[in-house]
């Protein structure tokens, strides 16, 4: 079995930070808890949780997104993916 080359790697990873799904799967491992204890404790009816928890989706995906953003393209800053430290032709920038 082969190791994977420096670029291959760099792009699994992009690929798995960067994905939308990802981070639209986050949002529900976060509200998924908070709609079992609301229907658990208060029993609301079907079109108030849909309400509520639709718009607390949409919230949280607001919030959340630019905060998500800017972690996924400092990690991409720090470890000098796609782009980050190259000049115009590709060639990598030496720091001192």
């Amino acid at each position: 079995m082969t190791a994977a080359t420096p670029a291959a790697k760099s792009c699994i990873i992009t690929a798995l930070m960067t994905g939308r799904p990802i981070y639209d799967i986050n949002v529900g491992h976060i509200l998924a808890p908070l709609l079992h204890v609301v229907f658990v404790q208060l029993r609301p009816e079907p079109w108030i949780m849909a309400l509520g928890f639709g718009v607390g989706s949409v919230a949280l995906c607001l919030y959340l997104l630019p905060r998500v953003k800017g972690g996924v393209v400092a990690f991409q800053w720090a470890r000098r993916l796609n782009g980050f430290g190259a000049d115009a032709s590709g060639n990598v920038l030496k720091t001192q």
